[in-house]
């Protein structure tokens, strides 16, 4: 993921990065929007579902040019940090891996979905969730070890979390 996220970040540098006319979106100003601007503007609570739905659509018909198709993953990037995160204290693997699916199942569902279709942002994070939930389900549940040190049980194969592989 932070392959993707440098390289949108890459795309996104003014001047001449990637970005949209507002006038083309609900609820958006007629002016530029970079997307690094147009990524918060969409994750705001107070703007519309309609401007959402219409910049997701837009990045939907964009998908077959290369630099949209990372722009469409580096828009979604916090919601899928956000999924990897939750779902990292139940991963037995390296944390990469599990970010790799997660990624992957996003892309996997831009690239079916029929343009036009609708419930685009909740279909692209379900379909990197249940990549994640896929991959975390291939590996073993924790148990405890059966040897107590210090009078405690402990778990000696959970050695990672999300904080340190950042």
């Amino acid at each position: 993921m932070d392959r993707v996220e440098s390289t949108f970040l890459t795309l996104t540098e003014s001047p001449g990065g990637l970005g949209v006319n507002g006038a083309d979106f609900p609820g958006l100003a007629d002016r530029w929007f970079g997307l690094r601007e147009l990524r918060v503007e969409v994750t705001r609570p107070q703007t519309p579902l309609a401007t959402r739905n219409a910049v997701w659509a837009f990045l939907l018909r964009s998908r077959d040019a290369d630099a949209w198709k990372v722009a469409a993953a580096g828009m979604a990037m916090p919601a899928l940090r956000h999924i990897a995160a939750t779902l990292t204290p139940a991963y037995r693997g390296d944390i990469a891996d599990l970010d790799a699916e997660v990624l992957t199942g996003y892309i996997d569902v831009l690239a079916g979905l029929p343009v036009g279709a609708r419930g685009i942002p909740a279909r692209l994070v379900f379909g990197a969730f249940r990549a994640g939930l896929v991959e975390v389900a291939s590996y073993p549940r924790r148990t405890p070890t059966s040897e107590p040190v210090d009078g405690h049980d402990v778990d000696a194969s959970f050695d990672h979390d999300r904080s340190a592989a950042a």
